[in-house]
């Protein structure tokens, strides 16, 4: 059913695929990304490089690196939006967080 969501990756070279899930495996996703690309195929297309930079602009708001995957794992559609797009949507949830913690008694 994951080549019914997803044509694009008929394209891939098997390759290439393979790379991937190394370097998903290497980033700390061993155990979940069959699932997550069952989630999002298009992760495929993503290279190393690029899950590292999104994985660090979180880890930068003070998320643990353990913290990142487990987000990720939940939702891996975090590594498809843009790092500026990530970012406008944690200062949203984070200042929203704030505001609802001073209302608090």
């Amino acid at each position: 059913k994951m080549g019914l969501k997803n044509t694009r990756m008929f394209s891939y070279d098997i390759d290439k695929v393979k790379k991937r899930i190394v370097d998903f495996e290497n980033l700390g996703f061993a155990n979940s990304i069959i699932n997550m690309i069952r989630i999002n195929p298009s992760l495929l297309s993503l290279c190393a490089d690029s899950i590292k930079l999104k994985m660090s602009v979180l880890e930068d708001y003070g998320f643990t690196k353990q913290e990142v995957i487990n987000m990720i794992k939940k939702c891996p559609d975090i590594l498809t939006y843009s790092i500026d797009s990530t970012m406008e949507k944690i200062d949203f949830i984070l200042i929203n967080a704030e505001i609802s913690q001073k209302w608090e008694i």
